[in-house]
């Protein structure tokens, strides 16, 4: 994989080093050489790109704060007391939901966020969170739905739209987006992942069905790992969680490698768990177990989408035909089993939120022209330009 470092620039390799909550000796040592030679322009775009600020800044503040221009260091402390207000505002908007939902007798549970942060960090306030995001199985939706309007959210879209395009627009997409009073953005996902795969069927089951006595943990480390292949990892924030996940679980003696990998293969998501074990080897220097070294090399598939997320990762030009194309081709391989790539394959021509909007007077009665209309929409909205949505999380 050493073929591969050219790829990793000095600007990179630095914000990946600095996004961890805390520093050893030796990972001190290694930034202040990188610190010395890096472009602290290109540095701080890639900040805004990877929303890892509050870890860079609070390293940078405690270990070389006269190792960096005065105005990034500002621009990062504005950036981190922005991202304790925010979380802030989240957890108790959280908490307000926890309870109405309860009193609803609504299940409920938070993908990520604040409880990941907790556990991963230690302090909420290190993790940037775009919004919050809560799931519920897909039969309660029109219970929560209701319970959060009440709550004085206003629905962005799915409100607007006919029962029938309603019906259409969970087809293609698993969340609806809501805004709160104060500005707070919520997510309320119907399944965990974009399509009802084998995996996101399976880790519902965990969030819902699971008494609490088993250990869920290679569950949510498989997920996470599909969640940030199947966006190329476009956020170093995503593959961090990885590498904090993979240690701790190391730490308390938990990572039963075999288990996981058995796991994952059952999953159809072994291209996912090794693109982003790689990911992490290649930038966080997290040891790479030999299944996951095997996987990799038997895998074309996956061998490209490490390239294409490395190359991201870089802020390469993701407005281009090549690009869009890649997003969308390589997506659909990432699972492995030809039920979940039929699944996939078919959601490529299901109308989404664009579609539906291109479409919004068809009457109902001529449903029908969706599917014989689908391929050509798709290549209008799917391929034309401004349209990959690189402002997720």
């Amino acid at each position: 994989m050493n073929h591969l470092a050219y790829l990793i620039s000095p600007e990179l390799k630095l914000a990946a080093l600095l996004s961890r909550p805390t520093l050893s000796g030796a990972e001190i040592g290694q930034a202040c050489v990188l610190l010395h030679g890096i472009d602290h322009s290109h540095f701080k775009a890639l900040l805004d790109q990877h929303r890892v600020w509050s870890s860079v800044y609070l390293n940078i503040k405690d270990h070389f704060p006269a190792f960096v221009p005065a105005d990034l260091l500002q621009y990062l402390a504005i950036k981190y007391r922005r991202n304790v207000s925010k979380n802030y505002q989240h957890l108790i908007c959280y908490g307000e939901l926890l309870h109405h939902f309860e009193n609803a007798a609504v299940p409920m549970q938070i993908l990520k966020g604040i409880p990941l942060a907790k556990k991963l960090y230690g302090d909420i306030a290190k993790r940037y969170a775009k919004d919050i995001d809560l799931i519920i199985p897909a039969d309660r939706l029109s219970h929560a739905h209701e319970l959060i309007m009440g709550l004085g959210y206003t629905c962005e879209i799915f409100d607007r739209l006919s029962e029938y395009q309603q019906v259409i627009y969970l087809k293609s997409l698993k969340d609806i987006a809501y805004t709160g009073k104060t500005g707070v953005r919520l997510e309320l996902h119907v399944r965990p992942c974009q399509y009802a795969t084998v995996l996101s069927q399976h880790y519902a089951r965990q969030l819902f069905d699971n008494t609490g006595l088993e250990d869920t943990s290679h569950d949510e480390l498989i997920y996470l790992c599909w969640h940030g292949t199947q966006t190329f990892y476009h956020r170093l924030k995503w593959l961090l969680d990885i590498v904090l996940y993979i240690e701790q679980l190391q730490a308390r003696n938990q990572l039963k490698v075999d288990s996981l990998t058995a796991l994952a293969g059952q999953l159809n998501a072994m291209r996912p768990l090794t693109v982003s074990w790689v990911l992490a080897n290649l930038l966080y220097a997290t040891p790479l177990p030999e299944p996951i070294a095997d996987f990799y090399h038997r895998d074309k598939v996956t061998r490209r989408l490490i390239r294409k997320s490395l190359t991201l990762l870089a802020m390469s030009q993701t407005q281009s035909w090549r690009f869009r194309f890649d997003a969308y081709f390589y997506a659909r391989l990432i699972p492995q089993g030809w039920a979940d790539k039929r699944l996939i394959l078919k959601g490529v021509f299901t109308p989404n939120i664009d579609d539906i909007n291109l479409l919004s007077a068809l009457p109902v009665k001529l449903a029908a022209l969706h599917s014989v209309l689908q391929p050509f929409i798709f290549l209008y909205t799917r391929l034309r330009p401004g349209n990959v949505n690189v402002d997720r999380g």
